[in-house]
């Protein structure tokens, strides 16, 4: 398998400085590409490969009791994709689906399992990922359940913010499309569209092509309900 270094940036920041597990894991993996809306893993089957994304986005749902789809989270470039599964020894939990056209490599779930016993530091890193992923998951269930969607919404933005250069305003960079965060927050476009206009309207947003410009975070804040 020829090395294309840009696009394997995402096994190198798992391999760090050893070069022979990234040589080890790249005779392993199976590199596959896969088109947008391509089915990556169900909810409920057991797993037969671990995927590390080298390019291209992958969204992880589920489905609650009344049917509604609830996104989790979008993986990217080195990012894995149905590594819990395999570590637990259990079924999927969620579904995941290529958002674009995905390159990516498959590994068997032994590969993985004695990869992690066998080098201690991507055992690590495996470690931080799951307990980054749980925090994550926990808070967007903990808002999902406690806050309106105007409330998720008004919080997101928030989060995605950084502080400005030398006043009180905070910038989103780059800018966020309405359906970009209408499916990150499993909310309806027309939800989400409505939501900024109010801030625009209240003169707490401002929004420009390649970012928007939190003109009142503090006020923006005490909006989340």
């Amino acid at each position: 398998m020829e090395v294309e270094e840009n696009v394997w940036a995402g096994l190198t920041q798992w391999t760090g400085q050893n070069d022979k597990l990234f040589a080890d894991m790249q005779a392993a993996g199976i590199e596959r590409t896969v088109p947008a809306g391509h089915i990556l893993m169900v909810e409920g089957e057991t797993p037969q490969s671990v995927f590390l994304i080298l390019s291209g986005s992958v969204s992880v749902i589920v489905y609650s009791a009344n049917g509604h789809q609830v996104h989790l989270s979008t993986l990217k470039s080195g990012d894995w994709v149905g590594e819990m599964a395999v570590l637990t020894g259990g079924e999927r939990t969620a579904y995941a689906v290529a958002s674009e056209a995905v390159r990516m490599v498959a590994f068997k779930p032994r590969f993985f399992l004695e990869t992690m016993e066998q080098n201690g530091d991507f055992a690590t890193r495996i470690a931080q990922l799951l307990s980054n992923r749980v925090a994550e998951t926990s808070r967007r269930m903990f808002e999902f359940a406690a806050f309106s969607s105007y409330g998720r919404i008004y919080a997101e933005v928030i989060r995605r913010s950084k502080p400005g250069a030398d006043t009180e305003e905070r910038h989103v960079s780059p800018a966020p499309t309405i359906t970009e965060l209408a499916t990150h927050l499993s909310v309806a476009r027309e939800t989400v569209s409505r939501a900024i206009g109010r801030l625009e309207r209240m003169h707490l947003l401002a929004r420009e092509p390649k970012h928007w410009r939190v003109l009142a975070p503090s006020q923006l804040a005490n909006l989340i309900n």
